[in-house]
């Protein structure tokens, strides 16, 4: 009777946004999930929440930028959920706060 061992090779999936111009791109990333976010309302949202001060908490530029944030986040939950129809709509509130009409 023989011994022999046959070899085998285990391919490791990482999940994430393989589009290199995306806000959320993951350079680690060997399958694209479908969550890619636009590198201009990620960084429109960026920009706003890090240009926020403690002087400022409880100004407009604040309230608008936390509803960013907030549209932000419902974007990338419909990203999950495959939602088209509210993809489409926080995708359309984002470009709206951010003036980007091209987004």
């Amino acid at each position: 009777m023989a011994n022999y061992f046959e070899s085998f090779s285990i391919k490791l999936v990482h999940k994430g946004c393989t589009d290199s111009s995306a806000y959320n791109y993951n350079v680690d990333a060997t399958e694209d999930d479908d969550m890619c976010i636009s590198k201009v309302l990620g960084e429109c949202v960026e920009k706003m929440l890090f240009s926020l001060s403690l002087d400022t908490c409880d100004s407009e530029e604040a309230a608008k930028a936390l509803k960013a944030k907030t549209f932000l986040d419902a974007y990338t939950q419909s990203l999950k959920e495959k939602n088209s129809v509210k993809i489409e709509m926080y995708k359309e509130k984002l470009a709206d706060l951010c003036n980007c009409k091209t987004c």
